[in-house]
């Protein structure tokens, strides 16, 4: 089941300024960031085999990445936010990960709060990643988001973002928004908001691409509140694989003239690449470009 929903900004944005406290209390963003878990590759065979350096460089460049983007995410947020970062639970407590909880803590408010989330993957390196994440990951995931649901009796969004990826400035209005339109126009109870236009960046080069992507990795899910009676009702953003959108989940897709995420291209991640219909706007610094 596939619609489209496109946003009538000027009256949408009003409406919203002025029911803001109202929004607020009706939702909280969940974000999933798997920052660090265990994988069968040589960091983690160095570590397991006690040259624990190649990781720990590993966890510096990627915490100057990461950072960037929770620093964008802590000042962007506009409803309560919990950003869950997944990681092995066998990582020591080294100079590179106290740094990291020191940026964290420093950019966690009333609004947003940064949480570590230990989960054990290693018995499970002999499925696929997509089957490691779907039976061991995405459990967790759905009984955090119930308990919220649960608990507070609000609206919750989920959200799974890559570590060295972000979403824009615009992106944190944008959801509120789509969010609030679909769920007091229909009677879904879960549904996922994609989001096709966003941002590819190229560390190398320096360049800022404009692309579109129409089932990508930078949908949400948005859960009603009072329509899960269990946590077998709940799919998390890591049931099924970042780059395929379920067909069990209603999907609206928002159209948005803005970019609302940017995914990064360096030489960690050889699975991203710059698409060939990805439009170049020009040299940026990374740090520079959520603000567009």
């Amino acid at each position: 089941m596939n619609f489209s929903h496109s946003l009538c900004s000027n009256f949408d944005i009003v409406r919203l300024n002025n029911n803001k406290n109202l929004v607020i209390s009706r939702y909280h963003h969940i974000v999933f960031t798997g920052f660090c878990l265990y994988r069968s590759n040589n960091l983690w065979s160095s570590f397991d085999e006690g040259n624990k350096t190649p990781l720990f460089e590993w966890l510096r460049n990627r915490i100057d990445i990461t950072s960037t983007s929770l620093r964008n995410l802590a000042s962007s947020s506009i409803y309560k936010t919990t950003v869950y970062l997944l990681v092995d639970p066998s990582l020591p407590c080294d100079l590179e990960f106290k740094r990291l909880s020191s940026i964290l803590f420093n950019y966690s408010s009333d609004i947003i709060k940064f949480r570590f989330l230990p989960i054990d993957t290693r018995k499970s390196q002999k499925k696929s990643l997509t089957e490691m994440y779907s039976t061991v990951v995405a459990p967790q995931l759905s009984r955090i988001i119930f308990n919220y649901i649960s608990a507070f009796n609000v609206n919750v969004i989920a959200s799974r973002l890559d570590s060295d990826d972000g979403f824009t400035n615009s992106h944190y209005l944008t959801l509120a928004l789509a969010a609030e339109s679909v769920l007091t126009n229909s009677n879904l109870s879960t549904y996922l908001l994609d989001f096709p236009v966003g941002y590819q960046y190229d560390f190398s080069s320096h360049m800022l691409y404009r692309t579109l992507w129409p089932e990508g990795n930078f949908s949400s899910i948005v859960y009603r509140a009072g329509s899960f009676v269990s946590v077998d009702d709940i799919i998390s953003p890591f049931s099924y694989p970042h780059d395929i959108i379920p067909t069990s989940l209603p999907k609206i897709t928002i159209s948005t003239s803005a970019c609302q995420w940017i995914q990064t291209i360096h030489g960690e991640n050889v699975a991203n690449h710059i698409y060939s219909w990805s439009s170049l706007l020009g040299c940026y610094e990374f740090k520079n470009i959520f603000n567009l």
